[in-house]
């Protein structure tokens, strides 16, 4: 491969959707939910699809994307953990991620949301809004 393809490659690869960032496979943060103490689910959708039919994670906290920056104080607590954030399918949490790393958080994106979870099979709660 020339020079410029592996230029090209790796633009690429920054820049589709959830490049750049952290991110973690929905099977891959599920098992840091079993293992790890020092994780915190993020669900930035909004309220209705929280409560709506594809579930949310359990015990994850919703904060949609829309309010993340005004409300960032409600996150203090958790700035010596892990954030996972996810969405419906990656691209309002990719947004999440770089706000919260920007602010000293240490945040991943869970790859393909909810949508992706679901896909695997892995549990999720359907009941109302916190």
């Amino acid at each position: 491969m020339t020079a410029v393809g592996v230029i090209i490659l790796g633009m690429v690869l920054f820049l589709r959707p959830g490049g750049g960032e952290d991110r973690v496979s929905p099977a891959e943060a599920r098992n840091m939910m079993e293992h790890q103490k020092d994780v915190v689910f993020l669900d930035v959708r909004t309220p209705e699809e929280y409560a709506g039919p594809a579930g949310h994670i359990e015990g994850a906290l919703l904060l949609p994307v829309q309010e993340l920056e005004a409300r960032l104080g409600e996150l203090e607590g958790f700035r010596g953990k892990t954030i996972v954030a996810y969405c419906r399918t990656a691209n309002r949490s990719r947004h999440a991620v770089a706000l919260l790393k920007e602010r000293g958080f240490h945040a991943l994106n869970m790859s393909g949301g909810i949508v992706q979870w679901n896909a695997e099979g892995l549990p999720v709660v359907h009941e109302g809004t916190p």
